[in-house]
């Protein structure tokens, strides 16, 4: 969580620095919509995408990543206790276990509804 906020702080910043530049350019300066999204509103929208960066990614980072799907790989036997335990798993489901990737499981987790 501390990571995730310190990125939102550097993104926040960053976005307001290059929003005023961005602002400030002829293109945008006379235009009356753009150019308060630039000047107000585009270094909150750097920080929610800092925020959700690390979204899809288990504890520990890219160690977790890696713990997940060698745990999955290690289960992917015919030991009959491994076949009852795929049972809990569409095959869909298990190879996404097998590949488990931080930033694909964010994107799957923005962007499809959640149960409520």
């Amino acid at each position: 969580m501390t990571h995730s906020l310190e990125v939102a702080s550097v993104g926040r910043s960053l976005g307001k620095i290059i929003g005023k530049k961005i602002s400030d350019l002829i293109e945008v300066k006379n235009d009356d919509k753009a150019r308060p999204f630039y000047r107000n509103s585009l270094k909150n929208v750097i920080a929610s995408a800092c925020l959700a960066h690390d979204l899809g990614n288990p504890a520990f980072g890219h160690s977790g990543e890696e713990a997940i799907y060698k745990y999955f790989i290690k289960r992917n036997t015919q030991k009959p206790e491994d076949l009852e335990f795929r049972k809990n798993f569409l095959d869909s489901e298990w190879k996404d276990l097998m590949t488990f990737e931080g930033n694909a499981n964010a994107l799957r987790v923005l962007t499809m509804e959640q149960p409520g």
